[in-house]
């Protein structure tokens, strides 16, 4: 058909060259007194009535035709090589984001899968074209849901149209075991990324599947595995004499094969669930390791943790979350002597009581790494026992001196969460504790009444000429300030004089302004509010969420992890 057009194309064109060159011609030699003028005429009226009618709309229809099939074939995604409309799929199908929530910076698992399937089958939906690369595309199958409020049918689709191998498995529990753990039996081995989310689930179905795991899984092959599990009676953990016992217990005659997987992992995520440290040792490969409500009993089980820590030598993420234990009070921690993990690139540190803080401070080696600390009100409290004795015992640290702790370490990023018990939920408060992290360049303040004494607590602080910088006295320079699910009780303008003196007094380039509440008789927040359009004008990367209801970094949200 294209070579029809092409030659048709060919014969219009010298058609009109020769028509137009004897159309001149003919004006040239023919005069009014030639003998058959009239014939002429009339064969000439024809022509011209042909030309404005006929060809013209014959023309323009050939015009249009080719020009929409030019614009169709120039815009159509079904023209770009089958490779990049496969990774541009790959990007919308896994893109991290929310669109429900865009401020929210963890979404469950569930949820997670639940969109990128969505997102998969709307781009299926969009034509034939679209579908086939769609079902080509291995990459786009590569997230295997089980139980995930989907068929099992679903289950056997994606791994029926998925590569070979290299899957991440986003298995929750309880499911229909029987079913589902045949169907995975066979497919382990093609799993480099395992997912688990477990609640209240009876003991041996879990340890069903975990030797599941190791008898067909191939260490070889598993690269990272995260999995949370709660027992309801370890919902909330207490503090005392025994650690959360190690559920690699139950494996028996597994358990060789069981650390063997540990040690050969590159990502260990554990949601209250505890290893026997004593016979942990990672390896060089462990480069993320985020451990959350466990309890490490007391001091022989402390020292144990760590030493099983040590071994991670090339570890660069570390997030250590409601970490227990009860060290005892003669135990001598030697400044300086002992260091671990000198490659640490990230650390973050929640919900730890100010015994287990200064261990971990302690032993881990000083150095260039991001210490981000997610403020909790246990970190007033001590725990620890004294030889020859059962009993545990408590002590409690002033907020001043929970304050000049923190001054002696290096803090990059602080969030803080505004609850009537805790201190730094006043303006003096913050105030405190903004002078005790004076290298802090990021703060992330969840729930606050934002308010002018608020506001008023980032003022940095007069200084005579003759100052000079001591440790102190220093005051952060803030660059990056968030305030997540807030409630402004007055109109936002009323604010604008101390927003203005906030963004003086620190180098802002990044500033989020969540709200949970607003003044009531005062028109919702929105982009085209005075002051907002002010913001955006004068902080380089500002963002407005105007219906927040959750704190977007909530680490008991359990994610899809490494997709």
């Amino acid at each position: 058909m294209i070579q029809q057009w092409q030659e048709s194309h060919t014969l219009l064109t010298t058609a009109v060259s020769r028509f137009c060159d004897s159309s001149t011609l003919l004006e040239q030699q023919c005069t009014s007194q030639s003998g058959n003028s009239g014939d002429l005429i009339s064969r000439i009226d024809s022509s011209l009535d042909y030309l404005q009618s006929t060809l013209h709309q014959q023309l323009t229809l050939a015009r249009v035709s080719l020009a929409q099939t030019r614009n169709r074939l120039a815009r159509s995604a079904v023209s770009l090589p089958q490779e990049i409309l496969c990774e541009i799929f790959r990007h919308v199908v896994y893109d991290p984001t929310d669109e429900d929530d865009p401020s929210a910076v963890m979404i469950s698992m569930e949820r997670r899968v639940e969109k990128i399937y969505r997102r998969l089958y709307s781009l299926l939906g969009v034509c034939t074209a679209w579908w086939r690369t769609g079902l080509d595309c291995k990459a786009l199958w590569s997230v295997i849901p089980v139980n995930l409020g989907r068929r099992p049918q679903s289950t056997t689709l994606a791994l029926q149209r998925t590569g070979s191998n290299g899957l991440v498995l986003a298995l929750s529990l309880p499911l229909d075991t029987g079913r589902i753990f045949d169907a995975l039996a066979t497919h382990l081995s093609r799993f480099s990324v395992i997912n688990i989310s477990s609640n209240f689930l009876p003991d041996y179905t879990f340890i069903t599947l975990l030797k599941m795991i190791l008898r067909n899984g191939t260490s070889e092959c598993i690269s990272s595995i995260s999995i949370k599990y709660c027992r309801k009676e370890e919902e909330i953990i207490h503090w005392g004499k025994h650690a959360t016992k190690p559920f690699d217990t139950f494996l028996a005659a597994l358990e060789p094969q069981f650390y063997q997987l540990v040690g050969s992992l590159s990502v260990l995520r554990l949601g209250a669930l505890a290893l026997n440290w004593g016979r942990t040792t990672f390896s060089d490969r462990l480069v993320v390791l985020q451990l959350s409500g466990i309890s490490l009993g007391r001091q022989p089980g402390i020292d144990a943790f760590i030493a099983a820590l040590s071994s991670a030598y090339e570890l660069r993420d570390l997030k250590l979350i409601s970490i227990q234990g009860v060290p005892n009070i003669t135990t001598h921690i030697p400044v300086g002597d002992v260091s671990i993990l000198p490659h640490l690139e990230s650390l973050y540190i929640e919900d730890l009581c100010l015994s287990m803080f200064s261990i971990f401070m302690t032993f881990i080696t000083p150095g260039s790494y991001h210490l981000t600390l997610n403020l909790y009100p246990s970190l007033s409290t001590s725990y620890f026992t004294v030889d020859g004795t059962p009993d545990i015992r408590a002590t409690f640290a002033s907020y001043a001196q929970v304050c000049a702790i923190l001054r002696l370490i290096k803090i990059d990023k602080l969030i803080i969460c505004m609850d009537e018990s805790n201190p730094w939920s006043s303006a003096t408060g913050l105030r405190a504790l903004l002078k005790s992290v004076p290298k802090a360049q990021t703060i992330v303040m969840n729930s606050y009444h934002l308010d002018m004494d608020i506001l008023r607590a980032f003022r940095q602080p007069p200084r005579p000429p003759s100052w000079e910088s001591t440790r102190d006295d220093l005051f952060p320079k803030l660059e990056v300030i968030e305030f997540h699910c807030s409630t402004i009780e007055s109109p936002l303008g009323d604010l604008k004089k101390d927003i203005k003196y906030l963004l003086a007094s620190h180098p802002v380039r990044r500033m989020v302004l969540g709200v949970h509440y607003h003044v009531e008789n005062e028109a919702p927040l929105d982009e085209d509010n005075e002051t907002i359009v002010w913001l955006k004008a004068t902080v380089p990367e500002f963002y407005l969420f105007p219906e927040q209801h959750d704190p977007p970094e909530k680490t008991i949200v359990w994610q899809l992890w490494d997709v």
